[in-house]
C-alpha cells in the first residue's frame, strides 16, 4: 500500500511554459506562494521559518548552492534566495488564537490553534478555566489542570490501566509502534527465529541492507497486513479508553490505517538512513530508489507507462520532497516520531468522532503533547521544537487524501483486489471537506 507514492524526478519532456521553484528550481508543483513562484517544499519551509521565528546562520561563505536533488541545503541561504525572489513575510497567515467564549467543555477544541499561536511566543502556555484567556499566576493554572487531568484521566481510562499510563501515555503509543515493528520483521524478514527473539529491543524493522526492488505483487499483502496492524492498534487503544465506541473506533481505524501503512514508512526510511541513497524504504522491506529507475522493480507486473506516470512517480515525488527531506531536516527521535504520528491520526479522526470520542483524543492529544514537552525538559531541548513538530501535522493532510484517492483509483484499475473492509476505510467523501 505504501507503494503509491512513487515520484518521477526524470520527467525529460518538461514544457518551457511550465513553471519552475525560483528557489530550489524544482520543476513540480510550482505555483504563487507569499509572493513568489515556488514548489511546496519551499513553501513550507518559509512558512515553518515565519511562523517559529527561526534564525539560522550559514557556516560558509552565506553562497551555498539550493537545488531540489540536494539531500543536504544550507537553511540560512536557503531563507535568503526565499526573501530575494520576493517571497514576503508579512504574507504568511500567523496561526489563529481563539477570541471566542468557549463553553467549559470547550476548551480541547482548540488546543492545537492554542499551541501554534503561543508557539510563536515562545511557547508561553497557559490555560484558564474562565470564559476567556487568563494571564494570571502559572503555578495556580497548573495545579488547577493537575487535579483536572488526574480526574479526567479516571473517567476516561480504564481504572485496571489509568494509573500504570497516567504519568506518560506517550509510552503506550511508543510500545505499539515497537509492537508494530516486530510483527513486520517477523513476516517479511529472513531471519532466523532465534535472531528474532534476540533482536526484541531493536526498533528499526530493516537496515538499509536488508532492503529489496520494489515488487507490485506484495502490494496486497502489505495492505492486509497494515490493516491488522491497524486493527490491534485501535483494540488496544479501546481497552485503555473504554468509553469509545464502536463507530468512533471505525474512524479511528480509517486513520490509523493509513497511518501505519503511510508514516511507518517515514519511520523506516529515517531511521534506516536510506533517504540519503535516495531510497525510499517501505514497511515489506521493498525499496525504491527515486535516482535510479533501473534500480525499482523486482517481477513487475505489465503496468503501461502512464498509469506508472500517474498513480506512480508523480505522488511519489511529491511524498519524497514535502515529507521525506523536512523530516530528515528536524533528526527526530523515536518520542517525537511517535507523538507526531498519534497527534496527526487524532487530528484528521476528531473531525468525523462523536462528541465522546472528540473528548478522549483531546485528552489523548493533551497528554502526548505534556509528555514530550516534559521529555524535552529533561533533555534540556528548547520548546521550540514541539510547535514545530505541531505544524507539520498539517502536511500530512494531504498527503493522506492523495495515498487514498490513489489507493482507491488503482483498486478500480483491478491491479489488485484491496478487499471490501479496506474499500470502505478508504472512503474519503466525507473526509474532503476538512482539507
Amino acid at each position: 500500500m505504501n507503494s503509491m507514492f512513487f515520484p518521477n524526478i526524470f520527467n525529460e519532456e518538461i514544457q518551457n511554459d511550465k513553471p519552475i521553484c525560483l528557489i530550489c528550481s524544482n520543476p513540480n508543483n510550482a505555483s504563487h506562494h507569499f509572493g513568489s513562484t515556488t514548489c511546496l517544499a519551499c513553501a513550507a519551509f518559509m512558512r515553518r521559518t515565519v511562523v517559529l521565528k527561526m534564525k539560522y546562520k550559514c557556516k560558509k561563505d552565506n553562497n551555498c548552492m539550493i537545488h531540489f536533488t540536494m539531500r543536504m541545503i544550507c537553511r540560512s541561504c536557503r531563507y535568503q534566495k526565499c526573501i530575494n525572489s520576493g517571497m514576503k513575510e508579512y504574507l504568511v497567515q500567523k496561526p489563529r488564537s481563539s477570541k471566542i467564549i468557549k463553553k467549559n467543555n470547550s476548551n480541547n477544541e482548540e488546543l492545537f490553534d492554542k499551541i501554534l499561536y503561543n508557539k510563536s511566543n515562545n511557547i508561553k502556555l497557559k490555560e484558564s478555566s474562565s470564559n476567556t484567556e487568563s494571564h494570571d499566576d502559572d503555578s495556580s493554572v497548573l495545579s488547577s489542570l493537575t487535579v483536572k487531568r488526574e480526574i479526567q484521566s479516571k473517567i476516561l481510562m480504564g481504572p485496571e490501566r489509568a494509573s500504570y499510563y497516567n504519568q506518560n501515555l506517550l509510552s503506550f503509543y511508543i510500545e505499539e509502534l515497537r509492537k508494530a515493528q516486530k510483527r513486520r520483521k517477523i513476516i517479511y524478514s529472513d531471519q532466523t527465529t532465534s535472531f528474532i527473539f534476540n533482536d526484541a529491543e531493536n526498533e528499526n524493522t530493516f537496515s538499509i541492507s536488508d532492503l529489496k526492488k520494489f515488487n507490485f505483487k506484495e502490494i496486497g499483502k502489505n495492505v492486509r497486513f497494515d490493516q491488522m496492524l491497524a486493527y490491534e492498534y485501535v483494540l488496544e487503544q479501546k481497552k485503555l479508553f473504554p468509553s469509545l465506541t464502536n463507530d468512533d473506533c471505525n474512524v479511528i481505524f480509517k486513520y490509523a490505517f493509513l497511518g501505519f501503512s503511510n508514516m511507518d514508512s517515514v519511520f523506516v526510511t529515517l531511521w534506516s538512513k536510506s533517504y540519503k541513497e535516495g531510497i525510499l524504504a517501505f514497511t515489506n522491506r521493498n525499496a525504491f530508489n527515486i535516482y535510479d529507475k533501473t534500480f525499482n522493480y523486482d517481477n513487475e507486473l505489465s503496468i503501461p507507462d502512464g498509469i506508472k506516470e500517474k498513480f506512480i512517480y508523480e505522488p511519489n515525488y511529491r511524498f519524497f520532497h514535502q515529507i521525506i527531506l523536512p523530516l530528515s531536516e528536524m533528526n527526530l527521535d523515536i518520542e517525537e516520531f511517535v507523538a507526531l504520528k498519534t497527534l496527526t491520526i487524532n487530528s484528521l479522526s476528531r473531525c468525523e468522532c462523536s462528541s465522546n470520542g472528540r473528548e478522549v483524543l483531546n485528552y489523548i492529544s493533551n497528554e502526548i503533547i505534556k509528555c514530550l514537552t516534559d521529555y524535552y525538559k529533561t533533555k534540556n531541548i528548547p520548546n521550540d521544537r514541539l510547535g514545530e513538530i505541531i505544524l507539520f501535522i498539517s502536511n500530512f493532510y494531504s498527503i493522506f487524501q492523495m495515498f487514498g484517492e490513489n489507493f482507491i483509483t488503482i483498486d478500480a484499475l483491478k491491479l489488485f483486489d484491496i478487499g471490501n473492509e479496506i474499500r470502505e476505510a478508504l472512503d474519503f467523501s466525507r473526509f474532503k471537506k476538512y482539507i
